[in-house]
């Protein structure tokens, strides 16, 4: 085998192609030229003796090794292949090449197959410090790779392959060695391909046959280590039971809401805490169940993950539940986001905290209850002596401020005894809850009035809003003492008071204060009831 006739084929790659090869029956190049006009990027490497499968690209050999045993089995003349090859003297490098081969074992001066290459383009595909010298394509390729033969023999196996299958360079490779491998080569040489898992010494290893055309049955096998695809795969798995298990069993509601606001997904959870069954609740957006004074700074957070200004927000909210009512929740959101950093869709977690809340609320009034009760009587409800004697001392440290004096009246009933004597006291104290009211409502904004104790009441008068002194005030209360009262029987006497008034001073105590306006009140009730008097006024 090989070439007599070199002239001539010289003159023919020179004007048609760049490379033009010769092999023996084994893939062996027996014979090579190239262009002296080919492509600058062409490799000028001898490859005489070697075999050509050591330069072709993994992805492609199963195609030319299958052009190859169509030829040689004359089962076509002629194979037209676009394939890659490793450059000889920089394996970095990969040249595309559209090839034609020939069986020209029969023609006179070649006697071999007869292989022609046009280089359409190159690019760096290794390392560019990759050794050139002995390399080989079936070395370099990250899958173990081998050729079994008809006949059950392997007469190709890269150091990959062997080191899968425990064979050493130049031992027989024992494909029983390997599970499964047996099998996948009988099912490729009889349906064309076969593809299976298997795991071999810890690792697992996808195992790939390929038949190649031909009547000679031959079968390409590659094995790949997919040991981290596998893991990775069974951590996503494990991931996401975990994450279904969570979803599914939490007593947290958990929604899956798209960046339109829309439900997704709800648990069990979810439906519980708002009443919607799931069917009612996917397709809708969150704003249809959220209260409408909350959803503005909800909608508002919303709007900051969607432009990335954050990714998780926690607020409490309220909830619209399906049967009207409102509840209330504990929100935390966090936004699942793709490569491009783009919001794909949140992930809302709620507590139903309705109870926590209407606890704080009954809390709240109990203690506002208790304050109430601390300063205010609690037969009449007006504020009692605590209160009015903080009032008194803000009205003594207003006037030391060089404020307005306030004006204090002290209320004392005319002929309120007989009441409880003919009576009894529960109806006196009817009587004293129903003159209350009136006295409370005779007052304008910023005065007081407060129950001192018995059938006693002091006013202490908002300088601001009376120009009189109290005497416009003092007037008011007059009368409506003195009007009828529906808890004071008929027949009984009506009732007056004696009331009188003082100013605050700078220098007073709380009691001072109070003594001035009780003088006051004595000479009131002096002159016989039902009028008023002004301490240190003229008593003429």
């Amino acid at each position: 085998m090989g070439v007599t006739d070199d002239a001539v084929l010289a003159a023919i790659v020179e004007a048609t192609v760049d490379l033009a090869l010769v092999l023996d029956d084994a893939g062996t190049i027996v014979w090579q030229r190239r262009s002296e006009t080919r492509r600058p990027e062409a490799s000028d490497e001898v490859v005489v003796g070697l075999n050509v499968v050591d330069r072709i690209h993994p992805e492609d050999l199963p195609e030319v090794l299958d052009g190859l045993a169509r030829l040689q089995t004359t089962e076509a003349t002629e194979v037209r292949i676009s394939c890659r090859a490793f450059d000889g003297d920089d394996p970095s490098l990969v040249h595309r090449a559209e090839v034609q081969g020939w069986d020209a074992r029969d023609t006179p001066g070649i006697e071999g197959i007869l292989v022609v290459a046009t280089v359409q383009g190159s690019r760096h595909v290794l390392p560019a410090d990759a050794g050139a010298g002995d390399f080989s394509l079936a070395e370099a390729s990250p899958l173990g790779l081998a050729v079994v033969s008809a006949r059950g023999d392997v007469p190709f196996a890269n150091s990959l392959f062997r080191a899968r299958v425990g064979a050493g360079p130049t031992a027989p490779v024992p494909l029983d060695s390997l599970p499964g491998l047996e099998a996948l080569v009988e099912a490729a040489r009889h349906e064309g391909a076969d593809q299976r898992s298997v795991f071999h010494e810890g690792a697992a290893l996808r195992l790939t046959g390929r038949r190649l055309d031909g009547p000679g049955g031959d079968v390409v096998v590659s094995v790949d280590d997919i040991t981290a695809e596998v893991e990775a795969v069974a951590a996503r798995t494990r991931s996401e039971q975990t994450f279904r298990a969570t979803f599914d069993h939490t007593p947290a509601g958990i929604a899956l809401v798209d960046p339109e606001g829309i439900f997704v997904e709800v648990n069990a959870a979810w439906t519980a805490i708002t009443g919607y069954p799931s069917e009612e609740l996917v397709g809708r957006t969150f704003a249809t169940i959220t209260h409408p004074d909350d959803l503005p700074a909800d909608e508002a957070l919303v709007a900051e993950a969607l432009a990335g200004g954050r990714d998780t927000y926690r607020m409490e909210k309220r909830y619209v539940h399906r049967s009207g009512r409102t509840i209330w929740v504990d929100l935390r959101v966090a936004a699942v986001r793709a490569a491009t950093g783009e919001v794909e869709h949140f992930v809302s977690q709620v507590l139903d905290i309705t109870a926590d809340k209407q606890a704080v609320a009954d809390m709240e009034a109990r203690e506002r209850h208790l304050t109430h009760q601390a300063t205010h009587d609690h037969l009449t409800g007006l504020p009692n002596r605590a209160l009015l004697e903080e009032h008194l001392r803000l009205a003594i440290d207003r006037v030391a401020q060089g404020q307005r004096a306030a004006s204090v009246l002290l209320m004392d009933l005319d002929g309120f005894k007989p009441v409880n004597d003919t009576y009894g006291h529960p109806q006196g104290d009817l009587v004293l809850t129903e003159l209350a009211g009136r006295l409370s409502g005779a007052c304008r904004r910023g005065d007081i009035v407060a129950r001192l104790g018995g059938d006693e009441f002091v006013a202490v008068v908002d300088p601001a809003s009376d120009g009189d002194d109290g005497h416009h005030l003092a007037e008011r209360l007059l009368a409506v003492v003195a009007a009828p009262l529906d808890a004071l029987p008929d027949g009984a006497p009506p009732l007056s008071a004696s009331i009188g008034i003082t100013a605050a001073r700078a220098d007073d105590t709380v009691e001072s204060l109070l003594a001035r306006a009780d003088e006051a009140t004595y000479r009131a009730k002096a002159r016989g009831g039902a009028t008023v008097a002004v301490h240190g006024a003229d008593d003429a």
